[in-house]
């Protein structure tokens, strides 16, 4: 995920985010995961601050991937 440039700084990473989490819930999904790059500070930033945790490292087919995280979606019940 990336935000242009010019577009930076108007929140639209963290509003991405919570659709995607939306969407995620929707699907009954039990939880988030993303793989990303140590170097990408504000990224990690972000996800740090969404409720993501660090995982363990683990095999993956993307070079840069250096970070694993995942966030837990609970469910109430009705």
């Amino acid at each position: 995920m990336t935000i242009a440039p010019s577009a930076r700084g108007q929140g639209l990473s963290r509003r991405l985010l919570d659709a995607c989490e939306a969407a995620a819930r929707e699907a009954g999904a039990h939880r988030l995961y993303l793989e990303t790059s140590s170097t990408l500070g504000p990224a990690l930033a972000l996800y740090d601050s969404f409720g993501f945790v660090r995982l363990p490292p683990r095999d993956t087919p993307y070079v840069r991937a250096d970070v694993f995280m995942e966030k837990a979606l609970g469910f109430s019940s009705p």
